[in-house]
């Protein structure tokens, strides 16, 4: 099966972030690093796409709900975030610039949730994404309790977050065994069974079509960013091991 009509067919089905962006894998030079590619950001969205499908909605909720942020994981990325930027003194410092591009953000995300399995229902998200992340950065302040003593050689500080962002990572790549849905060129249409007329469609046939036409570039997908205001802010110590 000739795989560069599976965007038409995507299309066809209105999977149209899909579409998108295996139309960008096709056009890219041929690219095996998503780290060496460029970051794609321009095509999920969280509120108008991404929270409309329930089983990221239900990730996100959960996240919300449970304030992942002061999670024990959550506020020990959180301490070692703030000490390796050198953040931690007596003296209160603000951290968090949520105005950051995406990708840039990225590189201070605290924690994250993985969405979805390969045995998803077959529809936009499992085209554009499969299984992904749901990442999460932060914004506030950072203030010291106490300084180290004889007796207790370890300070102790005090964090207060004031906005959350959350945002999805995957990465758009052909590596490793995947199936990938049976596709008919002739039906235009795509299924998770065999079936007369359908042809299996693979990761390796993406990393064959790249060796033969030298195009077909992997890269990072990043959504855009939602923030939340906590009122009142979160306030909470960090744990004493950063």
């Amino acid at each position: 099966m000739d795989i560069t009509i599976i965007p038409s067919i995507m299309r066809r089905k209105n999977w149209l972030n899909g579409a998108r962006l295996q139309d960008i894998w096709f056009s890219q030079p041929a690219n095996a690093s998503p780290a060496a590619g460029t970051p794609e950001t321009q095509t999920i969205r969280m509120d108008s796409w991404a929270l409309t499908f329930s089983r990221c909605k239900q990730v996100y909720d959960a996240m919300i709900r449970n304030r992942v942020w002061r999670s024990e994981e959550g506020r020990k990325n959180i301490g070692k975030w703030l000490s390796q930027s050198g953040r931690l003194s007596m003296q209160r410092q603000s951290f968090g610039n949520l105005n950051q591009s995406v990708p840039a953000l990225n590189r201070e995300f605290i924690y994250e949730s993985p969405v979805g399995s390969l045995f998803d229902s077959l529809d936009d998200m499992y085209a554009a994404l499969g299984k992904f992340n749901l990442r999460v950065v932060v914004a506030g302040s950072v203030s010291g309790l106490t300084m180290p003593t004889v007796s207790s050689r370890r300070s102790r500080f005090l964090a207060q977050i004031d906005r959350v962002g959350i945002y999805i990572f995957d990465s758009f790549d052909f590596n490793g065994f995947q199936p990938l849905g049976f596709w008919s060129a002739v039906y235009q249409d795509v299924s998770v069974a065999p079936s007369t007329g359908y042809d299996l469609v693979q990761n390796s046939d993406y990393r064959d079509w790249r060796a033969k036409n030298n195009r077909g570039g992997d890269f990072y997908v990043f959504s855009d960013l939602k923030v939340i205001t906590l009122n009142p802010p979160d306030t909470f110590e960090l744990p004493p091991d950063i």
